[in-house]
């Protein structure tokens, strides 16, 4: 019998909320994401309440 990964059973799933309110807002959220990504973590979507349609493209294309 073998023995099944502990990880398989966790939640794969998390809403995430970044701030960036002050200062050069994309720069802060591309550094976001590019930081969640080399942890292997996928963007599946975002909210587009601050940004403009052509921005939430780029960050979930």
């Amino acid at each position: 019998m073998k023995k099944r990964d502990t990880s398989d059973a966790l939640v794969k799933n998390v809403y995430l909320s970044i701030g960036s309110n002050l200062g050069n807002r994309i720069h802060f959220l591309e550094k976001s994401k590019y930081l969640l990504e080399t942890h292997d973590i996928k963007i599946n979507g975002i909210d587009a309440v601050w940004l403009n349609t052509e921005e939430v493209k780029k960050f979930c294309p």
